[in-house]
């Protein structure tokens, strides 16, 4: 189940953004709680809007589009780029994804019920209060001349405000009066933007962490680990998936390796050659006890290990320097790619 707004690409979902108004779109605020027996994974409840509350919601979606739009000369010209497990992210730079991609899946259907033409019930006071450590995120749809947008923000426990603690307000006339219902306190910022199946990310923890997608990127981190093992067992390999395991800067490299389009490629003779170029590494393809070839890894350390996979050793066409990647983008296919 993915967005049913049409499949849009990044250009697409910026011209989306663009065109829509936000003081004129409608608007409908829902909030979602983990539910196993849910096709979505979860149940959702609207909360039920007054005037002024729209509009700042309005608000809200108006400083998300001049963040992506820039509406002077001065505006930092934000650029869309691809999410990347372990992209070393810019300050100018606004990930995306594509909502259509099956690693993605569990973001695609939890999204999917907001964009349907029926809303949930109402959130009532009991409700609130009863759920209030269980809610996930909320949802703000937003409508405009046959356009949607969905800003997607996690919620937090901390931003209710319960009758078990004295709660009061501030009157011009009698002081201070106790209130006696839940408080929601809303964040005037937003994780993620859901244009049809284009999600673009403001806040990458907070929304993976709404989510729960950090469950998914340790399935994906072992993934790419046997990816590896699978090219070219290692010696010591379970004293070094422990280690792994409690790095996560590591599991995101490895995530990124096991969504690499080569890997499944590489034979022994791509990790002969590359260690033959860059003998720096101090890595070496030696025989085992059985007399089966392993990677020693021990004298290069894991990141180099890592960076070996995920193709980060590259030497320059111009000048013939062998370099160390930091970041990358593929712009001509290359035989493991074809």
């Amino acid at each position: 189940m993915v967005p049913q707004s049409g499949q849009a690409k990044p250009d697409d979902a910026l011209k989306v953004v663009e065109a829509i108004k936000p003081e004129s779109c409608d608007v409908d605020v829902s909030v979602a709680l983990p539910d196993t027996q849910q096709p979505a994974g979860y149940t959702y409840r609207r909360l039920p809007l007054d005037t002024g509350l729209g509009d700042a919601f309005r608000g809200i979606l108006g400083t998300a589009k001049r963040t992506l739009v820039p509406t002077s000369s001065k505006s930092v010209n934000h650029v869309l780029v691809p999410f990347d497990f372990d992209r070393h992210q810019q300050s100018h730079e606004i990930e995306y994804i594509d909502l259509l991609d099956q690693d993605f899946s569990v973001i695609a259907n939890a999204v999917a019920p907001l964009n349907g033409s029926i809303a949930p019930p109402d959130l009532s006071a009991e409700e609130l209060s009863d759920n209030s450590g269980r809610f996930s995120y909320y949802g703000s749809v937003f409508r405009h001349s046959g356009s949607q947008v969905v800003a997607i923000k996690k919620f937090d426990a901390r931003m209710l405000v319960q009758r078990k603690r004295l709660v009061a307000r501030f009157l011009d006339s009698s002081g201070l009066t106790e209130i006696h219902e839940p408080v929601i306190a809303f964040d005037n910022l937003i994780d993620g933007l859901v244009v049809g199946n284009m999600l673009l990310i403001f806040n990458r923890t907070s929304l993976f962490n709404a989510f729960g997608f950090f469950q998914i990127l340790e399935q994906k981190a072992r993934s790419g680990f046997d990816g590896i093992r699978a090219v070219l067992p290692l010696k010591d390999e379970d004293a070094l998936l422990e280690f792994m395991a409690k790095s996560h800067p590591m599991r995101l490299k490895l995530a990124k390796i096991a969504r690499s389009p080569y890997l499944e490629q590489i034979t022994l003779a791509d990790i002969r050659r590359t260690l033959s170029k860059f003998p720096d590494l101090k890595m070496a393809v030696v025989d085992d006890e059985n007399g089966q070839p392993v990677l020693d890894w021990h004298q290069a350390g894991v990141w180099k290990l890592l960076n070996l996979f995920a193709d980060d050793y590259l030497v320059s066409e111009m000048t013939g320097g062998g370099y160390e990647a930091s970041g990358k983008s593929l712009i001509a296919v290359g035989r493991k790619n074809s």
